[in-house]
Order: structure tokens, then C-alpha cells, then sequence
């Protein structure tokens, strides 16, 4: 997650995981175990679920329209455009100016082999 600068700012994140976790008490899984005193799933095995339960009903839809193949290049496009980023590395002085470096001083003291 971002850094949220400011008091309210440090909240957000806070905010979002907890609303989070409260909607995952009334996944039907959840409330299932619960209804049957069960152990509660862990946050993390609902989220999984919610995520391949979102891949499969996105394969589902493709699969029954009149034009799959045009459907899925459609939402290929659009997901392709709106979700996936490149983002230049900022690390191991990517994109720095190299100028015109000397070597250390304790570098003249080792030998070279």
C-alpha cells in the first residue's frame, strides 16, 4: 500500500483492511462454519476464494457470450490499459547520471588479482 501522509492519512490503510475483514465475516464459507460452530476460515484462505471465484466467473462469462474469442480480446485490452503498470526501476542507479566517478582511496591499498 502507499503512504498516506497526516494523521488521517495513517488511518487509510487501517480503515480499508478492517472493512475488509468485517465483509469477509459474511462470506457465505464464513458464515457456514460459523452456523455450524466450526472454526472461522483465516482472512487469508477467504481472500484466495474470493479471488478464484472472481477469475472463474470471469472465464464463465467469456465462455457463454456469442463472441468469446472478440469478448475475451476486449476485456484483454481494457484490463491490459487500466490494471497493469510499468514502472521504471528507481534501485541500483537506474536512469542516475554516472558523471565521472574515482575510485576510494582504500581501493589503491587492494591488490587486483
Amino acid at each position: 500500500m502507499t503512504k498516506q501522509p497526516g494523521k488521517d492519512g495513517s488511518y487509510r490503510s487501517l480503515t480499508l483492511s478492517l472493512l475488509v475483514d468485517h465483509c469477509l465475516l459474511l462470506h457465505p464459507d464464513q458464515v457456514a462454519s460459523i452456523n455450524n460452530k466450526l472454526p472461522a476460515k483465516t482472512v487469508g484462505s477467504l481472500c484466495d476464494i474470493v479471488k478464484v471465484d472472481s477469475i472463474l466467473s470471469f472465464v464463465e462469462q467469456i465462455i457463454h457470450s456469442d463472441d468469446p474469442e472478440s469478448h475475451f480480446k476486449q476485456i484483454s485490452v481494457f484490463l491490459k490499459e487500466h490494471f497493469v503498470k510499468s514502472n521504471d526501476s528507481k534501485k541500483h542507479m537506474n536512469l542516475k547520471p554516472w558523471g565521472n566517478y574515482q575510485s576510494s582511496p582504500s581501493l589503491k591499498y587492494k591488490a587486483f588479482c
